[in-house]
């Protein structure tokens, strides 16, 4: 064969090849948008071709918004993915994620397993995170939490005091992370980040949000991970999602060298809790799993929580004044170290529904928590959901469906007074997947905010921390940034003595 024979062969292959690859993803286009099962549900265009719509998405940190201004304009079910359905009702959210639900975990949470195994979060199977959060149950029991309040309030004491010398206004975001985080260093490896006294290890803040955003972005769509696109396009997450490993398990080997018995730490409980129905303890690894897991959740959904919250009382000044009035006349003639848990705290009602109020306007983990429909289907809000497809409630659109909440961006603690449980509020998921740190999370930021509005006169500086986008968003809005954790800035506070 001459060598103008073979390059025309060559072109041919060539050309033959690019067309049957054309006419494979036309078919793919044509079938996923008009044939495939899904294909009734209304939703963008390119999310019902391909998964990198939510990959897009992730990337921007901006999920949450896609989801909320989605619903609103195409209801309360809409197809986000080829394969993905987004529900953003009360009975969904029962349906999806309750006990009885015929649901698993998503394959997302395979983004979210460490070498050391996977954490109580990332756990797949049903058994295996029936089994950690029966262990794990005792390091929140009334004797563990105990301790935990002590451990608590040695941090928020120094907190108080850096608001107290500071000389100029603070960038809340940053404080209250590096409390939280000094909170949960002290808890899960037994000694404190000392972010609050300290700059050496605020860097661990900054791997936090780089571990979350990988996890998210790539576990968008699993095949992602299994390709070099992370390490060429996404490789400074990936640099920090290693270095945060590293760095947690260089701080529960330490751990693992204390042998205080007198210390009654998350560490403590980790290592001494036994499953009540085999006796067995967790090994090692495992607890190096759920200490590193401990460290990410617990710092930043609660740091969010209170940030928000200081955004949200310098932009409503009368809320604020009440929030104050009702914890100085509650602890009047007390001392400041009366302010933690008991029946004083638990009276200050208004106070805890600023907090639900600041998690419902600015969630913690503010993207959809979704779950894969297992053999048989289910029924969800009268749809009838077959096996293998994703379905899931952002809370974020559900915390902004006007159904529930009249005036869903307006900030409003009074809809939580006296109303027992609020539909369509779900800043710490449903079900058995539930958040476990439910009552520390509480428990500290109780604590903290009526602290800080006893000693405290509260004022906010400049604009950080606004949501001002071009997509619906307000000034009178937090800004938040979705890395599946949250992403905050601001805001910006002068501290008074009171």
């Amino acid at each position: 064969m001459s060598s103008k024979q073979g390059l025309l062969t060559f072109t041919t292959l060539f050309i033959l090849s690019g067309l049957l690859v054309t006419a494979y993803l036309a078919t793919l286009v044509i079938y996923r948008v008009f044939f495939h099962p899904l294909a009734k549900y209304p939703g963008p265009f390119i999310a019902k071709v391909t998964d990198l719509y939510s990959v897009y998405h992730a990337w921007k940190a901006d999920r949450h918004i896609d989801f909320q201004r989605c619903h609103q304009k195409y209801g309360n079910v809409f197809r986000y993915g080829p394969n993905r359905l987004s529900f953003n009702t009360q009975t969904a959210l029962q349906t999806i994620n309750s006990a009885k639900a015929n649901t698993r975990k998503a394959d997302f949470y395979k983004s979210l397993i460490t070498p050391t195994g996977p954490s109580i979060l990332s756990a797949i199977s049903d058994d295996v995170h029936a089994r950690k959060k029966r262990v794990l149950s005792q390091c929140f029991s009334d004797r563990a939490m105990k301790s935990a309040e002590d451990y608590t309030l040695f941090h928020i004491r120094k907190f108080c005091e850096k608001l107290a010398t500071s000389t100029e206004a603070v960038d809340m975001s940053k404080w209250t992370t590096y409390l939280t985080g000094d909170v949960l260093g002290e808890l899960c490896f037994g000694s404190s980040f000392n972010m609050l006294t300290e700059t050496k290890n605020r860097f661990l803040m900054d791997l936090i949000n780089l571990t979350a955003r990988f996890a998210l972005v790539c576990g968008s769509t699993i095949p992602l991970q299994h390709t070099p696109i992370p390490k060429l396009f996404f490789s400074d997450l990936l640099a920090g999602r290693l270095e945060f490993r590293s760095y947690a398990l260089a701080q529960a080997t330490e751990r693992t060298k204390i042998k205080d018995s007198e210390r009654r730490d998350f560490y403590h409980y980790l290592m001494e809790a036994k499953n009540p129905d085999t006796n067995e303890r967790f090994d090692e690894r495992e607890i190096w799993s759920e200490a590193g897991n401990l460290i990410v959740a617990g710092t930043d959904t609660t740091s969010t929580t209170l940030a928000s919250t200081f955004f949200y009382f310098t932009r409503n000044p009368d809320v604020l004044e009440r929030a104050k009035k009702e914890v100085r006349e509650v602890f009047k003639d007390c001392d400041i170290e009366d302010i933690r848990t008991g029946e004083k705290l638990s009276s200050c009602k208004y106070l805890r529904a600023c907090l639900d109020e600041s998690m419902r306007m600015s969630p913690p983990l503010p993207g959809i928590l979704a779950r894969v429909v297992l053999p048989g289907g289910i029924m969800i809000n009268s749809h009838v959901i077959p096996a293998g497809v994703e379905v899931g409630v952002a809370p974020y659109a559900l915390h902004h469906n006007e159904q529930y909440h009249k005036d869903s961006f307006v900030y409003n603690p009074e809809r939580f007074l006296d109303k027992g449980i609020v539909e369509g509020w779900a800043p710490f998921s449903y079900g058995p997947r539930a958040c476990i740190g439910k009552a520390m999370a509480y428990m500290e930021m109780m604590c903290t905010m009526a602290r800080v509005l006893k000693m405290f006169d509260l004022k906010g500086v400049g604009s950080l921390g606004e949501r001002v986008d071009g997509m619906g968003g307000k000034a009178e809005e937090y800004r938040i940034e979705d890395f599946f954790v949250c992403h905050k800035f601001g805001p910006m506070v002068e501290f008074s003595k009171a």
